[in-house]
């Protein structure tokens, strides 16, 4: 199953936006789908791109091997680790593959790539 990482961030767009956020089904295969959500957020781009890169600001705990979404950092520069460490363990959730002029940001999270736009 492939999910679109836009998905994953609709929480962090939606705390950021007073206008609901839209989501639609974008493709379907046999293998996969792709669900594309989209709001408006009044920040500027740059504000939003800082922010993703604050993941225990807005991540959801339940979302994450420890339970603390304070044990999660996200390097955003291309070859950077979206990381989880605690005492007992740590996990790679996604390698970043493109970071270009803090308006695009691509993730790679085992045979899937995700792209923010």
């Amino acid at each position: 199953m492939r999910i679109h990482l836009a998905s994953l961030t609709a929480t962090f767009l939606a705390a950021m936006s007073a206008t609901p956020v839209l989501a639609e089904v974008t493709s379907v295969s046999p293998q996969s789908f792709v669900i594309t959500h989209k709001a408006e957020v009044n920040v500027s781009p740059a504000v939003l791109y800082a922010a993703l890169g604050q993941l225990p600001r807005w991540w959801n705990a339940q979302h994450s091997y420890s339970g603390k979404s304070e044990n999660l950092s996200l390097d955003m520069r291309a070859g950077g680790c979206w990381c989880e460490a605690w005492e007992g363990g740590t996990v790679e959730h996604a390698l970043s593959l493109t970071e270009r002029s803090r308006v695009q940001q691509r993730f790679q999270h085992g045979k899937e790539n995700y792209r923010l736009y």
